[in-house]
């Protein structure tokens, strides 16, 4: 498995303030085998210009949850292709099916699902959240 790691920060990492030359993480993205792609923050572009990435074999996003640091509905329409699934628990794909013109489905927890040729179970974290349902 290939994971790449294209931001592992906290929205404290803001682009607008990023040096060159410096230690800067970016806000959370990960791209595994070139096809999943968890979360999708805004600086997934800022991440492809200084270290070129085909994003073109991305089918599926799995958005852990809908802040700013993990999900931009900007990206996902501008920087990946048109047809990929975004898959999310049912609370954050209410709050972000309104914002994206592509296909949703819902990761309901515990549940194995099969996600392109992965196989997903979420589980639910101690992440504060606006909607803690």
């Amino acid at each position: 498995m290939k994971i790449l790691f294209m931001g592992t920060g906290a929205d404290d990492y803001k682009i607008k303030e990023r040096k060159d030359g410096e230690f800067f993480r970016r806000n959370s993205t990960a791209l595994i085998n070139d096809d999943l792609m968890v979360d999708c923050s805004s600086q997934v572009q800022d991440f492809t210009n200084e270290n070129p990435t085909d994003l073109s074999r991305v089918e599926n996003v799995l958005l852990t949850h809908s802040h700013s640091d993990h999900y931009s509905p900007d990206t996902i329409k501008n920087v990946l292709k048109k047809d990929i699934r975004v898959w999310s628990e049912e609370v954050t794909e209410k709050a972000v099916v309104a914002e994206l013109d592509t296909k949703m489905s819902i990761l309901p927890l515990y549940e194995e699902v099969t996600v392109g040729k992965y196989k997903v179970t979420a589980m639910p974290a101690n992440h504060r959240v606006a909607n803690p349902a």
